[in-house]
């Protein structure tokens, strides 16, 4: 799936609407090298931020990723957008990309 068909499918999914659409506008917006995210929740809001966050990791749009300290850190999936190395999105798409590759990139 490429990136506009992945929007299509998002603006269809009416689960992904209201608070949810919003959280995951913050996500991208606080989108890192790589695709990933270091955020707490506190930073996105107070009221049913898990619920949403949830959702979102069970539809895979983002995967969740080690604690950084007492901050979570998640990844969002490449179908939806990509910043980073285009080798790195090559592998990403097919899998190579490793956990220890992923805990190294997000302590950079």
């Amino acid at each position: 799936m490429g990136i506009q068909e992945a929007f299509i499918a998002l603006a269809k999914d009416k689960e992904i609407a209201g608070r949810a659409r919003r959280i995951l506008d913050y996500l991208f917006g606080k989108l890192g090298f790589e695709n990933y995210i270091c955020i707490t929740k506190q930073e996105i809001g107070k009221e049913h931020v898990s619920r949403e966050m949830r959702k979102l990791i069970d539809k895979g749009i983002i995967f969740k990723g080690p604690k950084i300290g007492k901050t979570a850190s998640y990844r969002l999936n490449s179908q939806y957008w990509w910043q980073g190395n285009i080798k790195n999105l090559s592998k990403d798409r097919i899998g190579e990309i490793t956990k220890a590759d992923y805990l190294k990139l997000v302590k950079e």
